[in-house]
């Protein structure tokens, strides 16, 4: 679960800033609330365009990328405040604390954006007896070991950043998540980190995020979900149908064809790939012969007297976007998954992203470890009695410089009282 987000000089975000999703007092949507270290289960972000709400998603966003592939700050463009030049040149810093497995992390970097290079990393633990973080790396100019918690690995840790002192743009975490390690502090706590960032779930507006992919496999328990959620939601589809069509008949490139080819071949997951056209929606595999073989993906409704098949274009935008937005419903229920959504309303009626939200409350109990963290425009939403004070943000950008503030630091007029309630 996420505590808390730090970032500072990425993007619109000058200045330190910290997002926190420790709760206050009086939170009702807490995990874990007897705990030391209770947390919220969900907060709303809120701004007028290009205030800044995307770009602390995309901070979340670059940390998942540059852990999970280290090659994307030698490619990646300067994304340091732009508006000062003496920032332009400053390095970056990305911090998050995270709990997994009852254990709570620091796990942070700073990086220089100018220069490809990392200049400091850090991971800890937080010690709940004596309440104390306790370093389990800090690697900058030289490597600091806390070779207390983890003896059994130090001299193999030496020897792994000794080998990668040379490429400056690596990460020591992504490094140890790849090294067969001895069981001590110093693996659980890399494992914890790195398996939490590569679990972590965003989705863009643009972003295309469904589980069409697994309709092949098993047709019958995607419809399932599906249909569960569709009838939550008050749409008509009874399941989702797969067409066998002529791969000819999609007119794709014979580049693109040969690519999907050697991709398939590759894919040890299941060689599917899900192929979105501004139509239509395919599922592209390989047949017995290992020739390409393509289905169409529809979506069948009932209107009491025979079937009524549709493709993705002829279904609403609303329903489309219900389609991305689902299976991380549905993940977040059952799979104790942090998940990011940013415009959460996007092309979907204020109704619906409010009965989105309450099915998440409603399916997720206090101690499930899953959370939404969402960005949005629906000011409807203030005034559902569905958030705390301490569950909303609020993002503002004066001067090119974006700034965040949960709810609970203003004095609301007497008129907005009943705004952010629990």
């Amino acid at each position: 679960m996420l505590y808390r987000l730090i970032l500072q000089n990425y993007k619109s975000f000058r200045d330190r800033t910290e997002f926190s999703m420790i709760p206050s007092s009086d939170s009702i949507h807490v995990a874990f609330k007897n705990s030391l270290i209770p947390v919220l289960r969900d907060a709303a972000i809120y701004g007028p365009n290009a205030s800044g709400k995307s770009n602390l998603i995309k901070a979340l966003n670059f940390i998942q990328s540059f852990v999970l592939d280290n090659s994307v700050l030698e490619n990646h463009r300067n994304d340091a405040f732009k508006f000062d030049k003496d920032y332009l040149s400053a390095p970056s810093a990305f911090v998050i604390e995270i709990k997994v497995a009852n254990i709570l992390y620091q796990y942070g970097f700073v990086v220089s954006f100018m220069t490809s290079i990392v200049v400091k990393e850090w991971l800890s633990y937080y010690d709940s007896t004596s309440r104390k973080w306790i370093k389990v790396f800090v690697a900058d100019d030289k490597l600091e070991l806390n070779g207390d918690v983890y003896p059994s690995n130090r001299q193999r840790v030496l020897i792994y950043n000794e080998d990668n002192s040379k490429n400056q743009n690596l990460l020591l975490l992504t490094v140890l998540s790849d090294k067969a390690l001895k069981e001590d502090v110093l693996k659980t706590s890399v494992q914890h980190v790195f398996q939490w960032v590569k679990e972590l779930v965003i989705l863009f507006p643009n972003s295309v995020y469904n589980l069409m992919g697994a309709v092949a496999h098993d047709i019958d328990a995607v419809n399932q979900l599906y249909k569960k959620y569709f009838k939550a939601f008050g749409i008509d589809i009874d399941k989702i149908e797969l067409s066998n069509i002529a791969v000819e008949s999609l007119h794709l490139p014979t580049g693109l064809i040969s690519d999907m080819k050697q991709t398939l071949k590759k894919d040890e997951r299941g060689k599917l790939i899900m192929l979105h056209t501004p139509k239509d929606d395919y599922l592209v595999s390989l047949n017995d012969l290992g020739e390409i073989q393509a289905s169409k993906v529809g979506f069948l409704h009932n209107d009491d007297h025979t079937g009524i098949l549709l493709s993705k274009s002829e279904e609403s935008d609303g329903t489309n976007r219900l389609m991305d937005l689902i299976p991380l419903l549905g993940m977040a229920i059952k799979k104790n998954r942090v998940v990011v959504i940013d415009e959460i309303n996007r092309s979907l009626h204020s109704a619906l992203t409010h009965q989105f939200i309450k099915v998440f409350f409603q399916q997720t109990s206090d101690s499930s470890e899953s959370q939404l963290i969402f960005s949005t425009h629906d000011i409807l939403l203030l005034d559902s009695g569905m958030f705390g004070k301490k569950e909303i943000w609020f993002l503002d950008k004066r001067d090119g410089v974006s700034s965040l503030y949960p709810l609970d630091k203003f004095k609301l007029p007497a008129d907005m009282k009943d705004i952010g309630q629990n």
